[in-house]
């Protein structure tokens, strides 16, 4: 499996001006903020975008008010340290904030990176 567009398009890019955006490694000591006019030099060379482990995912640290559902996903995600049985809407709330969705740390085609959580928390589950 090679990196591809379809893998990094879920997560936002630098100028969606969303903090965090996806970062990519491009040297040892070389970070590099991925955006849409990057993105083809990024596949080309198959660098590696720095996203969130899921294991990361406290689901203490969110809104409390969870919907039943959404709660019940976060545990057995955590628990598998595995997406697999989300539904698209938390998916896309995850990749949100950049967490490995997709099984990429696992696969080589990303880096596990430990992102600040923003500030305003609350709003996590917004679209």
């Amino acid at each position: 499996m090679v990196l591809s567009h379809e893998h990094l398009l879920k997560f936002p890019l630098y100028e969606d001006r969303h903090v965090p955006g996806l970062l990519v490694q491009l040297g040892e000591h070389i970070i590099f903020p991925a955006s849409r006019t990057n993105l083809d030099f990024i596949i080309e060379n198959q660098y590696k975008p720095l996203l969130r482990p899921i294991k990361e995912l406290d689901i203490n640290n969110l809104k409390q008010d969870l919907p039943e559902n959404i709660k019940k996903e976060l545990a057995v995600a955590n628990q598998n340290n595995s997406c697999q049985s989300m539904t698209a809407a938390t998916k896309k709330a995850l990749a949100k904030h950049l967490f490995d969705i997709d099984g990429l740390i696992d696969a080589g085609l990303a880096l596990p990176y430990n992102f600040e959580w923003k500030k305003d928390i609350e709003f996590f589950w917004s679209a």
